[in-house]
């Protein structure tokens, strides 16, 4: 085997360790249960495309923003909440012609599930809250394939000191041991997405890694990692899939 290889494959070990925060729910028991970060796609002439609303509560009225992928400029013009159904209307500006998008539905728990109309008919239109970090915290697994067709299942730990995410690693596990502690930095969490970055030597090689992590539910996860040894000219993107074990 090809040693490069086989110093990739053997520099993913196990990630360990476990803090869980307790979810602050009793700050949001009386808010309505739109508040909160949605995502979903849409339709358009390039393809799916993903977007994001934003909706808080101020004085009991419900207020939105709009995002997405295409940096598409769009307001939210009004949310209507009676009961769990649920009606936002969207004003799209295209350099100056408006137009207008409805998106109705059923609020149940973290989904809302309805219809889109955005003048030419109605589309079947699901809506998912993105995770927080208090329901992300825990142990978690991850599973990828090396570039040699290694299958690796490393594991990781999300929990929150003073209000902000740390990610913990653990390079020492049986066959494969780090010449130095892994150095973790530029960890971020927001609205679902986790990002952060490793830097450890193994075998004398600087090794370099990039995560980025979306959280679909409480349990379960999907991203990409980017490997670069220095001075090997090794480098790529991985995809990869998780699930929380603890």
């Amino acid at each position: 085997m090809n040693v490069h290889k086989l110093c990739f494959g053997l520099a993913f070990t196990a990630l360990i360790g476990l803090v869980m925060a307790p979810a602050q729910a009793q700050e949001t028991k009386d808010k309505s249960p739109a508040v909160g970060s949605w995502k979903f796609e849409r339709e358009s002439l390039s393809g799916s495309v993903k977007c994001k609303i934003r909706l808080t509560e101020e004085d009991g009225k419900i207020q939105g923003t709009y995002s997405d992928a295409e940096d598409v400029k769009a307001s939210v013009d009004s949310v209507t909440v009676e009961g769990e159904e649920i009606t936002i209307k969207l004003v799209f500006d295209n350099d100056g012609e408006k137009s207008a998008a409805t998106l109705s539905g059923k609020i149940d728990g973290d989904t809302i599930v309805g219809k889109m109309n955005d003048g030419d008919g109605d589309q079947d239109w699901k809506a998912k809250r993105f995770i927080s970090l208090e329901d992300a915290a825990g142990k978690w697994r991850m599973s990828f394939t090396t570039p040699d067709g290694m299958e690796r299942n490393p594991e990781f730990t999300l929990s929150i000191k003073d209000g902000k995410p740390v990610v913990e690693f653990d390079v020492n596990d049986g066959d494969a041991e780090s010449d130095e502690p892994p150095k973790i930095s530029n960890v971020k969490f927001k609205e679902g997405l986790l990002v952060f970055d490793v830097e450890l030597v193994f075998q004398q090689q600087e090794l370099a890694l990039e995560y980025e992590l979306e959280f679909d539910s409480a349990d379960t996860m999907e991203g990409s990692m980017y490997f670069e040894f220095e001075g090997m000219d090794q480098s790529g993107d991985l995809d990869l899939e998780g699930e929380r074990i603890k």
